[in-house]
C-alpha cells in the first residue's frame, strides 16, 4: 500500500472514531431521549368541579392506558419477553463467536 493511501486510510479512520465518539457523547448527555420523542401535552382541566371518585379496575378489564391487567395477559407478556431475552442471547452468543473467531490461512494460487 503506497504511503499517500495510507495517510488517506488513517485520516478517514480517525474521522469516523472521532464523530462516533461526538455522537456517543452528545446521545448520553440528553439522557438518550429519542429524537422524534412527541412533545408533553398540557394537562386538560376537569369538566366537574367535584372530587372523583378514585378510579379502579376490576380484574380482567383493559385499562385506559390499553393494556390488560389480568393474569393471562401478564403471563403472555412475560413470555414475550422471555421470547426476545432468548433471542438476544442467541445474537450474543453469535457476536461473540465472530468477534472470537481466527483467522484462517488463505493458499494462494
Amino acid at each position: 500500500m503506497s504511503k499517500t493511501a495510507q495517510i488517506t486510510l488513517g485520516i478517514v479512520i480517525a474521522i469516523v472514531i472521532i464523530g462516533g465518539v461526538a455522537w456517543w457523547w452528545s446521545a448520553s448527555q440528553n439522557g438518550g431521549a429519542a429524537v422524534n420523542a412527541p412533545a408533553p401535552t398540557a394537562p386538560s382541566s376537569p369538566a366537574a368541579t367535584t372530587p372523583a371518585a378514585p378510579q379502579t379496575a376490576p380484574q380482567g378489564t383493559v385499562l385506559a392506558t390499553g393494556n390488560a391487567d389480568s393474569n393471562t395477559a401478564l403471563n403472555s407478556d412475560l413470555a414475550q419477553i422471555d421470547g426476545q431475552m432468548n433471542g438476544m442471547s442467541g445474537d450474543n452468543a453469535s457476536i461473540n463467536q465472530g468477534i472470537n473467531d481466527q483467522p484462517v490461512s488463505q493458499a494462494q494460487l
